[in-house]
């Protein structure tokens, strides 16, 4: 269980006095979990902390692609942790964050916003056209002006809509679905057909055997590894 160091809570006091509610901080990047096979791609030393999938916060040095795994000095034994430690800082004030990038561990400071609620955006795959991607065990096709409307996507969100997943392909057991828009491959943008073929034209001559996916779900972005060899439904 996380509990708040003293000088926290008296943070939260002087908040609760002074504006009459508690104002919780967040960091203003959206996480997600580092699992032992993610952490295995990223070479960290075991599976812990949070994987920056995007960055909203202008007052931060923290990247997309870093693994925060410290909170003001405190480890962060895994995504769900962070939210908390942020939430008991105080607005406005700066926190430093123990990052991993590229291997290298290094210190970022990031002003802490207020927390507020936000409406989430749910949406359901609705196309006809599709293509497949055998590779990854799953259907897509390219965000049109009509697609976007139909299933409530963003003008800021690029790639391919996700239309079909094969039920016993790892990207299933993965968590991805119809309504996902996959965004990158590879640490690659992916916005065509043309450039998920090519794609799978390098990795076919690479012989890699997984896929550093990035989803977008109604906003919200999380990473997957995906192994290949998709057996048919």
């Amino acid at each position: 269980a996380f509990a708040a160091p003293s000088n926290i809570v008296k943070a939260i006091a002087d908040s609760l006095i002074k504006d009459g509610v508690v104002r919780r901080g967040r960091l203003g990047l959206k996480v997600q979990s580092v699992s032992p096979e993610l952490a295995k791609t990223l070479k960290l030393p075991k599976a812990y902390g949070a994987y920056v999938t995007e960055v909203e916060n202008p007052k931060t040095t923290v990247k997309k692609g870093d693994v925060i795994v410290s909170f003001n000095g405190r480890e962060v034994p895994s995504m769900r942790a962070l939210p908390k430690m942020a939430a008991f800082a105080p607005v406005g004030s700066t926190a430093r964050l123990g990052i991993v990038r590229n291997g290298q561990k290094l210190t970022a400071p990031i002003v802490l916003m207020e927390l507020k609620d936000a409406p989430k955006n749910v949406r359901a795959a609705e196309t006809a056209d599709s293509f497949p991607i055998p590779l990854l065990g799953i259907a897509g096709t390219e965000l049109t002006p009509e697609i976007r409307q139909k299933n409530g996507i963003s003008k800021a969100v690029s790639g391919i809509l996700v239309t079909k997943v094969a039920s016993k392909s790892d990207a299933a057991q993965k968590g991805i679905k119809a309504g996902d828009v996959i965004v990158e491959l590879d640490k690659k943008p992916v916005k065509s057909v043309d450039a998920v073929a090519q794609w799978a034209a390098e990795t076919a001559e690479m012989g890699l055997d997984t896929a550093f996916v990035l989803i977008d779900r109604g906003g919200e972005r999380f990473f997957a590894v995906v192994k290949f060899s998709v057996p048919e439904d």
